[in-house]
């Protein structure tokens, strides 16, 4: 998958703990974060850990106790997705981390987890994300004050991808306002899903945005995580039931979440998808892996949970640029 994420940093706010909640909250971090070989701080405050490869928080998962880690990924992945468009602005890993920050062999790097990012738990759990597992549901199935707006192909894939239009609604502290890519199966009436984009949620995260993409290796049924052409890493398949398979479904669009006691956020850019392209969030080039040909026709639906508020259009194949796109987004202070 191609397309723009937030980056993960903490936004600032500040969580009170009682004193019995800062001591569990350092035992938790001696947990956490393992040993380093060596460390960093980037420019946007976050420690860097460089920890051995097998010594990572992850193979502390009783799921992962016996795997055997997986260096390289056997990907076949679409030619049209080994080159970026060059009118696209594209933020480069050098504009993260510079190439000063690198780990030595054998070990990865791994932002350290610090008190206040175990404190944002006891807050940041109300603010769930529900376009992954929810995305066909309807507005009454969907957690109280969420709302989407996506379009949802229904044919079996390895991958999806798409280039995201990224913009900045605003929102306040118990809000947020998302736009994304996710592929998804279900287990019963449990969804395994990946979701990524960007998002604007103040309990966790700024505004700021990455490149990266995610296939499942038909080899190994882990699913990848790609930055432009680089392989990062993966998700073992050992985390996830019939989404190690490959997926059932993936999708495209925008979601947000508010307290009923606060004017609704805008989703997108703030505009409607039939303001078009010089207004609304533009989400273009959207590809399954796996699959010849884009869906149509009863295997490409919207799923829309408040239409008058938020919207979802499918733009078709218009080749350049842009390829199979949609548009999506609304205004904020709807009224459900």
């Amino acid at each position: 998958m191609v397309l723009l994420l937030h980056i993960n940093l903490l936004h600032g706010l500040k969580a009170t703990l009682s004193q019995d909640e800062k001591i569990m909250v350092r035992r938790r971090l001696e947990l956490i974060n393992k040993p380093a070989i060596k460390s960093f701080l980037t420019r946007y405050g976050d420690i860097l850990d460089c920890v051995e490869i097998n010594k990572q928080l992850a193979f502390d998962h009783p799921s992962l106790r016996n795997h055997s880690i997986q260096m390289k990924g056997n990907l076949k992945i679409p030619k049209q997705t080994n080159s970026i468009d060059r009118s696209l602005k594209i933020l480069k890993p050098s504009h993260i981390v510079p190439k000063s920050m690198r780990c030595p062999r054998g070990t990865v790097p791994i932002k350290r987890i610090q008190e206040e990012d175990l404190a944002m738990e006891k807050f940041s759990s109300k603010i769930s994300t529900s376009i992954s597992s929810k995305s066909i549901k309807t507005q009454d199935d969907l957690p109280p004050g969420h709302q989407i707006a996506t379009l949802v192909a229904f044919a079996n894939n390895v991958g999806a991808s798409g280039l995201i239009n990224v913009w900045s609604p605003e929102v306040t502290n118990e809000q947020l306002s998302d736009t994304s890519v996710f592929v998804a199966s279900d287990d019963g009436f449990v969804s395994n899903a990946i979701s990524a984009g960007w998002a604007v949620n103040p309990y966790l995260y700024q505004n700021l945005t990455r490149l990266f993409g995610y296939w499942t290796d038909q080899n190994t049924k882990n699913w990848w995580l790609l930055y432009g052409n680089e392989q990062v890493g993966y998700w073992p398949k050992e985390l996830f039931g019939t989404l190690s398979n490959g997926a059932t479904r993936a999708g495209w669009g925008g979601e947000i979440s508010s307290p009923s006691t606060e004017a609704t956020p805008g989703m997108g850019s703030s505009h409607f998808p039939e303001e078009g392209y010089s207004k609304a969030c533009i989400i273009c080039k959207l590809k399954l892996v796996g699959q010849e040909n884009f869906p149509n026709g009863t295997d490409l639906k919207l799923a829309q949970s408040k239409p008058d508020c938020y919207k979802a259009m499918y733009g078709g194949d218009v080749g350049g640029d842009f390829g199979h796109h949609m548009f999506v987004g609304g205004p904020p202070n709807c009224k459900f």
